[in-house]
């Protein structure tokens, strides 16, 4: 709302409601981006750990499962912090970030004891 012009206050703010609609279109789609390609690493981990033979298959499975897990739990969590975004936008992106660095500290983690 502004001081002036009633008609051109009211475009303005259809039009930030128009561009924050759409930043949080995109942030969704990076977020579940995030996900999927958390998901491609670790079928090219587990294919790797085959091609390698670098370690048996009873110590990978286990770990695989967890990331997998770790991969629906974040799927899930993004996509209920995706219908919470009109609600509380910061509460939305902690969520979504809090549940992708787990995956992604999980993933590291098990790299990292998979050499």
């Amino acid at each position: 709302m502004g001081l002036f012009d009633t008609k051109r206050d009211e475009n303005q703010d259809y039009r930030l409601t128009a561009l924050e609609r759409h930043v949080r279109a995109l942030t969704e789609r990076m977020d579940m981006t995030r996900v999927d390609v958390a998901k491609g690493k670790l079928a090219l981990m587990k294919l790797q750990a085959v091609v390698d033979a670098k370690v048996d298959e009873a110590s990978v499975d286990p770990a695989i499962a967890r990331m997998n897990e770790l991969v629906g739990e974040a799927r899930v969590n993004a996509e209920r912090a995706a219908a919470a975004a009109n609600e509380s936008w910061d509460a939305l992106q902690d969520n979504v970030a809090e549940s992708i660095d787990k995956m992604w500290d999980a993933i590291d983690e098990y790299e990292s004891t998979a050499d």
